[in-house]
């Protein structure tokens, strides 16, 4: 997928360093564990990246899976949470739209999660083009 390449692009010129992206099997044991359903654009986002290490130029820090778990016990929600803004000022989370998309929610402007996107290559193209489209600092 060309926007998640972009992405990796990106990270990488701000030198953080990339978790190994993981097996459609591990994707799914995760989703599993939290109880959400998986379209096969997470997969395709996870399967190519594992997530980042620390926040980036955006102060948005995009989970591993194993964080996804435990922050998804911590913070119960009707959606599948994987990443947050300036440590968890905002969350991100998925819902399952159908095997092919879930669309992206935050938290970010009301306190109340809505839609801010409507599949995961929508929220990537945001964040490449537009972050503070999506509650995200752009420099």
């Amino acid at each position: 997928n060309e926007k998640i390449q972009k992405v990796i692009k990106n990270w990488n010129a701000q030198n953080l360093e990339l978790a190994p992206p993981y097996s459609e099997k591990d994707i799914r044991k995760c989703f599993n564990k939290i109880g959400k359903s998986v379209s096969i654009d997470i997969i395709q986002l996870y399967s190519t990246i594992g997530g980042i290490d620390f926040m980036d130029n955006n102060l948005f820090s995009f989970w591993t899976l194993e964080q996804m778990v435990e922050e998804n016990q911590v913070y119960k929600s009707n959606f599948a949470l994987f990443g947050d803004f300036l440590i968890f000022s905002h969350l991100y989370g998925f819902k399952f739209e159908n095997d092919s998309i879930s669309s992206v929610y935050s938290d970010f402007e009301t306190g109340k999660f809505l839609k801010i996107a409507d599949s995961v290559e929508h929220f990537l193209s945001l964040y490449l083009t537009n972050p503070i489209e999506i509650g995200l600092y752009q420099e």
